[in-house]
């Protein structure tokens, strides 16, 4: 049939034309919406003739451009609300610390490793001569944030070659070498876990403002960009409810002495593999299950199954003898 409004032909089994939502007889007449939401359809013969119902669904009720229009701007604003509604979600759920929980107390201990500052001499607005005495000290990448739900790294450069990284309750230790000549300053840095390579190095400031150290790896072309500061080490605070078994109390070493555990009665711990030395607290929540708590960036939780056998404790089933 053709629809008498917009005149497009329309299939013979429409009743509403596609193309401009005109009602359309075909065989029978279409009334108006009623309150429920159905179209109204009853026929009664009358003479032979067909007559519409007079129970009718009101005027407002009836397809008409108007009501279209009424409920495209509702879809609209319903669309706009729940993409608003649905940002404001997205931007809590992204903000970390606003979902981490603060870490518990801890307890500060500062590092202080031998530091040697260049004399007022060497240093007016800008370092001058810079040699490996600048870099005695300890320093933070610039770009890192501290916060109470989050730790962040500290290296220390001692005077006598040794190096080290505290993060959270987590100590590694390493060594740097001094490796600079006539043209270049270079060292040779080794904190296995943490920082490694050979770097150009230079620093810049003064006392007053603090100093900045450059390291440009010479072999992938990388920067670190650190500040001075003082390093700190967490020590986390004991479990409550501390339940301990006295039988594994004491410094336990492997076979190989690679690796050692020690228990304390106070409820802490530390765990010493190589260069690494994580410090924590333990409470004894199962029988033969140690739940052991440290800080790396954020607090850590393990568990680690333990039995005391001859005079022998083992620990995920590897073997520790007493000292």
């Amino acid at each position: 049939m053709i629809c008498p409004r917009c005149g497009k032909e329309v299939p013979d089994n429409e009743t509403i034309c596609p193309f401009c939502f005109q009602l359309l007889n075909n065989n029978m007449e279409f009334n108006n919406f009623r309150k429920d939401g159905f179209i109204a359809l009853k026929k009664k013969e009358n003479n032979g003739e067909k007559t519409e119902s007079s129970n009718f669904a009101p005027k407002y009720f009836r397809i008409n451009e108007l009501n279209i229009f009424v409920i495209a701007i509702v879809f609209v604003l319903s669309v706009g609300l729940l993409t608003v509604f649905g940002l404001k979600l997205l931007q809590t759920i992204t903000n970390a610390d606003s979902l981490v929980p603060p870490l518990p107390t801890t307890e500060y201990v500062t590092t202080e490793p031998t530091t040697e500052e260049p004399t007022e001499a060497t240093i007016k607005n800008a370092v001058k001569n810079v040699s490996i005495k600048n870099v005695y000290g300890s320093w933070r990448m610039a770009a890192d944030e501290e916060s109470a739900s989050h730790a962040i790294p500290y290296f220390s450069f001692s005077s006598d070659g040794k190096a080290q990284q505290n993060l959270g309750s987590i100590t590694r230790t390493g060594e740097f070498k001094d490796l600079s000549n006539k043209k270049d300053n270079v060292i040779y840095i080794k904190i296995s876990g943490a920082l490694t390579g050979t770097f150009n190095f230079d620093v810049t400031g003064n006392s007053k403002d603090g100093y900045s150290l450059v390291l440009s790896s010479i072999n992938t072309y990388t920067e670190h960009y650190l500040t001075s500061t003082t390093a700190k080490f967490y020590n986390p605070t004991p479990i409550q409810n501390f339940k301990m078994d006295k039988g594994i109390l004491g410094k336990w070493v492997n076979d190989d002495e690679s690796r050692v555990y020690e228990f304390t009665d106070d409820g802490r711990m530390s765990c010493t593999k190589d260069n690494t030395t994580i410090d924590g607290v333990w409470t004894i929540y199962e029988d033969y299950k140690i739940t052991v708590q440290y800080l790396e960036r954020t607090m850590e939780t393990i568990e680690l199954d333990y039995k005391l056998a001859k005079g022998h404790l083992i620990i995920n089933d590897n073997i520790y003898t007493k000292e």
